[in-house]
């Protein structure tokens, strides 16, 4: 529980107000469902003797009122959690999700994101939500048992023995079952989160299954994960039911202790009804409280697992990031460039420049490496390659990757990124709205989409759609490379510009290269002979001294 709480620490702290103002309220509204069963005792007693109606009213009216008060309370309590919940459960899915976007791209690119999105979503939750419930449980619990074993001590002392006798057997039953609990629950999570994987990968591939005819043959995948992660429930629902029959029988043997041991004192006169009935309710509070802490551990194993699936990740080394943050870059050299994917040489004893001012093409067969060389060349395998990288006369160990990244490189990807999202904030990324309506026009023009955004009908307010199902390939595409120069990088990378345009848009973006070259470094992935043609220097991997 110490680990868990450390992990959530930060932001149980940075909430730290909405934390005890919700303590001091589920204090206040147990203390209020206490008092209840106290007065429910000393009415059936008073109506034993009673000859007076009046004074029935009069409890009536009390009970009553605590029921309204402790609504409100409870309205209150209500809100703060989910206040505090959802954002302490937004603060750490951020946290994880801000330390996964710096992992390597070697990690990250052998990931299923569905099940990845699966899996730090729920335990990020689902950890938030057991610290919240921890405050509270241990709180209003302890609170419960200390008042109803004090109570319970004064009517009798035999009972209280029978009560630690209880509670001693089921610790130890415990202490059996927990490792064999907590080993089934992980296996069981693992299994959901791959099911909801499966799952996600039925609708996401919905249009390829569609295209290809594959509807049962693909949908066997999904049942495959069903099939396992129904005979894990049931293997967990085994272990579970055993350890809430344990439960069970403890509550059972209790009511019987008191059942035998409260009548008898009834009957020989040393209770009366009405202290019976307040001994009983006070007893199914004092075992409630008890059954909390006993399944506090059960809660505790059961989150254990959504800690080490998050620990897994946040353990995990991130890209080394420290040093100078560039503003500006007038050479990149590749010196002696060692690199494997997996087992797989890619590039051997590779030496590259690119200098400002030039257009370089870089070209060779598909799977050549063409891809992997701008990864390497963004700083995307730092520390993962032999050899040296320099931007100017800094290597990438002395550079801040990130923040020269953001400023100095603007990338069009071959397959474009467009975001459900606004088409201005497509181009400018910019969440506050800021853009620079003048030069975005200009770019516009210069490469043949000016006409495209003027027939919008928001402009650049119009939203593209969730997959851009309401654009075409050539627009997706004029879009990206629109925002790479917008960014107005002094590195443009270029990576298959021209697939999904047509003639008159590719001779427009020619000439806007010609035109900016000056100030940049400009490097393109194409097999274009046009683009070829305007290319200062040709990078030809199928020349170079590679393995593949």
């Amino acid at each position: 529980m110490v680990s868990i709480f450390k992990m959530c620490r930060k932001y149980l702290i940075k909430n730290k107000y909405c934390v005890i103002w919700y303590g001091f309220l589920c204090l206040t509204s147990s203390i209020f469902s206490m008092i209840s069963p106290y007065i429910s005792g000393n009415f059936i007693d008073y109506l034993i003797v009673a000859d007076d109606i009046s004074k029935i009213y009069q409890y009536c009216f009390v009970f009553f009122g605590l029921f309204v008060i402790n609504q409100l309370i409870g309205y209150i309590v209500n809100r703060v959690y989910i206040k505090m919940q959802t954002q302490m459960g937004y603060e750490l899915n951020s946290d994880v999700i801000r330390h996964i976007q710096r992992l390597p791209v070697s990690f990250l690119k052998k990931q299923n994101m569905a099940y990845l999105n699966q899996r730090v979503n729920n335990d990020s939750n689902q950890l938030i939500t057991f610290c919240i419930n921890i405050v509270q449980g241990i709180l209003i619990n302890s609170l419960k048992l200390l008042f109803s074993i004090s109570l319970l001590v004064q009517f009798s002392s035999n009972i209280t023995l029978l009560f630690v006798a209880i509670i001693g057997a089921y610790a130890l039953s415990y202490k059996i079952l927990k490792k064999i609990l907590f080993e089934a629950q992980f296996i069981l999570t693992e299994a959901q989160t791959n099911y909801f994987s499966k799952l996600f990968e039925q609708f996401d591939n919905i249009l390829f299954v569609k295209m290809q005819a594959i509807y049962e043959s693909f949908l066997s995948r999904l049942k495959r994960e069903f099939q396992n992660i129904l005979k894990v429930s049931l293997q967990y629902q085994k272990i579970s039911y055993l350890f809430s029959s344990l439960d069970s029988l403890v509550m059972s043997l209790a009511q019987i202790g008191i059942f035998i041991m409260g009548g008898a004192l009834v009957i020989r006169g040393k209770l009366s009804v009405g202290q019976l009935t307040i001994m009983l309710s006070y007893f199914g509070i004092m075992m409630e409280a008890s059954r909390y802490f006993f399944s506090l551990t059960k809660t505790i194993q059961d989150n254990k697992v959504a800690y080490t699936r998050l620990k897994q990740i946040l353990d995990l080394e991130s890209d080394e990031n420290a040093g100078v943050e560039l503003k500006d870059i007038g050479q990149i050299r590749l010196k002696n460039i060692m690199f494997y994917y997996g087992k797989k040489c890619i590039f051997r004893d590779i030496s590259l420049e690119f200098k400002k001012g030039k257009i370089y093409s870089i070209i060779g067969k598909n799977g050549i490496g063409k891809s992997t060389l701008v990864d390497l060349i963004i700083g995307f395998y730092n520390r993962e390659y032999e050899g040296e990288i320099y931007y100017d006369d800094l290597s990438l160990d002395q550079i801040d990757v990130y923040k020269t990244r953001k400023m100095c490189f603007g990338i069009c990807e071959q397959e474009p990124v467009l975001l459900a999202d606004t088409v201005k904030y497509n181009v400018s990324m910019d969440g506050e709205g800021g853009i620079d309506l003048k030069r975005l026009f200009y770019i516009a023009k210069k490469i043949n989409l000016y006409s495209f955004i003027e027939s919008l009908p928001q402009k650049l307010e119009s939203t593209i759609e969730e997959k851009n199902s309401n654009l075409s390939g050539g627009e997706k595409q004029k879009l990206s490379i629109m925002r790479t120069f917008y960014k107005n990088s002094p590195v443009i990378i270029l990576d298959e510009p021209t697939s999904a345009l047509d003639e008159e848009s590719i001779r427009c973006l020619q000439a806007y290269l010609n035109e900016i070259k000056k100030d940049k470094i400009i490097i393109l992935i194409s097999h274009n002979s046009d683009f070829i043609s305007i290319s200062d220097e040709i990078v030809d991997l199928d020349k170079l001294d590679m393995d593949v």
